[in-house]
């Protein structure tokens, strides 16, 4: 083994670990090996342990796995540095004084052994207090955060206290809250951090968010330059609030939005702010919109604004036998709030069937491309139409090159 090249050894672990960190059955045996090899020699050692902790996840109940870690850390200082993933789960709650309870004097020392952590993920967070004394030194490199769900107190310190520990952050991924009203000022105490913190994407999955919120947020510098907005499960008020508040974020220029239908009241007028700044729209509708009410929703909007930014459109649908995305009368609809849209350079619709026909696959293609061929003057118009899980193409067409 000594005689082959450090490179080629390097790429076979590389290769053998390119599936280790899913959370399968096959991920742990392929872990398992990674581990025999890092044992059986020294020349493997080094590159094995890059891969077996590049991600980890920690449970601050779990205390003798958080034993286990600090010891491991503290024998061998270099492998925290190779975490670059984290998973934490905090179960810590606000009635507890967190500076003295069991989970924090288990869980700090691994956190203050971390140094190179750029994604952290926080899930099954239990109270605010958890944020805001869970973290005792700053995660400096953190560019991706993810928080995720059971947040009892209100999640407005998040914006102030919380996110002044991350000055790298460049991703923001919220799960599972309910913003409403007006964010409450951070305690002065957290502000000793200085920030630079720019979050360019903003991801919301089954969050609510008002008017209010979108406005208080377009005061925090954090988001100044924020780019890309992406929703799904969202409601009404969110996109209206966002709408609303888009003037202030002179460079926001994406919106990805997926949701099965758009619940309570129509924004009306309160999107052609929004629509006017962006240069990449993305939406997607699953099958639970069978009457297509959120597609001919978005089709109206658009047909009723300039969208003078918009550069490029994707569509993507889930489709039912015989449902109304079956039909060409919404398609042509489509056709005709898009064709006077001087400055849209793209177009792409991906249609996802549930069905294993291909018969009836293709003959859906065949029907969206005729419904907007004219899309295809002067612009890129792209149709694709798969099953749901993408295993089988029934029909791919493009205006470049003119093939089925």
């Amino acid at each position: 083994m000594s005689r082959l090249p450090g490179e080629l050894l390097d790429q076979i672990i590389d290769h053998l670990a390119e599936d280790a960190n899913s959370n399968n059955a096959l991920a742990r045996g392929i872990r398992h090996d990674i581990a025999a090899c890092a044992l059986a020699s020294r020349i493997l050692r080094d590159r094995c342990q890059r891969h077996l902790f590049r991600t980890i996840v920690l449970d601050s109940n779990n205390h003798d796995h958080l034993r286990q870690l600090t010891a491991i850390f503290v024998q061998s200082p270099h492998i925290a540095a190779f975490v670059v993933e984290l998973t934490l789960a905090l179960h810590l709650q606000a009635d507890v004084a967190l500076t003295e309870s069991r989970p924090y004097t288990t869980l700090v020392p691994v956190l203050c052994a971390l140094s190179n952590v750029e994604a952290l993920n926080l899930e099954q967070v239990a109270s605010d207090r958890a944020f805001l004394y869970c973290f005792p030194i700053a995660f400096k490199p953190v560019k991706y955060l993810n928080i995720r769900g059971r947040f009892c107190a209100r999640p407005g310190p998040l914006f102030g206290a919380f996110l002044v520990y991350f000055p790298a952050i460049v991703c923001l991924k919220v799960q599972d809250f309910a913003f409403a009203g007006p964010l409450p000022p951070p305690s002065p105490r957290h502000y000793d951090l200085p920030t630079d913190t720019l979050v360019t994407r903003f991801i919301l999955q089954g969050t609510h968010t008002d008017a209010i919120f979108w406005d208080t947020l377009t005061g925090q510098r954090q988001f100044r330059d924020l780019k890309s907005v992406e929703m799904s499960g969202y409601d009404c008020e969110s996109l209206a609030g966002l709408s609303l508040a888009s003037d202030a974020f002179e460079r926001l220029s994406s919106l990805k939005v997926t949701s099965s239908t758009i619940k309570g009241r129509s924004p009306s007028g309160n999107c052609e702010a929004l629509l006017n700044w962006l240069q990449q729209l993305d939406v997607s509708f699953t099958s639970h919109d069978h009457r297509g009410d959120t597609a001919l929703w978005w089709i109206r909007t658009m047909a009723g604004y300039d969208m003078k930014r918009i550069k490029s459109i994707t569509v993507n649908v889930e489709v039912m036998s015989g449902g109304v995305f079956s039909t060409p009368n919404i398609w042509e609809s489509l056709y005709h709030a898009l064709k006077s849209k001087t400055h849209l350079k793209t177009m792409r619709i991906h249609a996802f069937c549930w069905t294993k026909d291909r018969t009836e696959g293709e003959n859906l293609g065949k029907l969206i491309m005729s419904a907007c061929l004219g899309l295809g003057e002067k612009r890129t118009f792209s149709v694709r139409v798969t099953n749901v899980a993408q295993s089988l193409t029934f029909f791919e067409w493009s205006s470049s090159s003119n093939a089925h």
